[in-house]
């Protein structure tokens, strides 16, 4: 049975929307790892200064928050879990997106409902992640 044509550009679409949302979030990912390694080398070069210490442990806070890896693997890939956090983690916005565009990629027939409606939440929930994300970055 052959695809139709619109499907496939439907199929075509949503895998390029949600490819370069994965850009931008393994981006931020990357930049996480950068700034921990920042903190780690000044927490070192901190030398008794306890108001500097505050300062980086306070930062590295955010920074985990921002980019814990979540060891619960059990969210629900089609919906987002009530989980009651303002924001989901950087990595559980990587693994969605990345199943999401897994599923995507190798459906013979255009995506289905259910797929488009879960990668518009995660595509919104990484939007929010990521705009959040600069903001703790600027706290240095």
């Amino acid at each position: 049975m052959k695809t139709p044509q619109d499907a496939l550009e439907r199929q075509f679409g949503l895998a390029s929307k949600l490819a370069a949302r994965l850009g931008e979030v393994s981006m931020a990912l990357q930049q996480a790892g950068d700034l921990r390694k920042q903190i780690d080398t000044r927490k070192k070069e901190a030398d008794g200064n306890t108001e500097l210490l505050t300062a980086l442990q306070g930062l590295e806070k955010k920074v985990e928050a921002a980019a814990e890896s979540e060891s619960d693997a059990g969210f629900m890939l089609l919906g987002l879990p009530a989980s009651g956090k303002e924001i989901e983690p950087l990595p559980k916005v990587a693994a969605a997106l990345t199943g999401l565009l897994i599923i995507v990629e190798s459906a013979d027939m255009g995506p289905a409902a259910d797929v488009v409606t879960a990668s518009a939440r995660w595509e919104e929930t990484a939007q929010e992640t990521l705009a959040r994300w600069p903001r703790s970055k600027k706290t240095i």
